[in-house]
């Protein structure tokens, strides 16, 4: 009884501890990180693919993340993603690249 006490203890701490750790990287504190990216998904060809698979993520300064599709038509399935995501930033397109202004802090 006992094992099954500390085995189920265990694991709820180990689910807080990774709670944390994602809590952690959506944090604002100034400048703008691409882990708060990570836990979005496009849809790319009927499998579901984290956005650093469809196209590269770069941050250009402070408040601004670009994200450039490896393909064209990948342009509003991302903006898509990203607006469901509700991280609190708008999507903005010029038709090649996706680019998001955070406020600054």
């Amino acid at each position: 009884m006992i094992n099954e006490i500390e085995t189920s203890c265990e694991a709820n701490m180990k689910k807080s501890i990774e709670h944390m750790r994602h809590s952690f990287k959506t944090l604002r504190t100034g400048k703008v990180m691409i882990s708060v990216l990570d836990g979005i998904r496009v849809d790319y060809y009927g499998t579901m693919s984290a956005l650093d698979q469809v196209g590269s993520v770069i941050a250009t300064d402070a408040t601004t993340i670009v994200i450039s599709p490896w393909e064209k038509p990948l342009v509003s399935a991302i903006e898509s993603a990203i607006s469901k995501a509700n991280i609190g930033v708008n999507p903005n397109s010029d038709g090649e690249k996706i680019i998001l202004n955070f406020p600054p802090m």
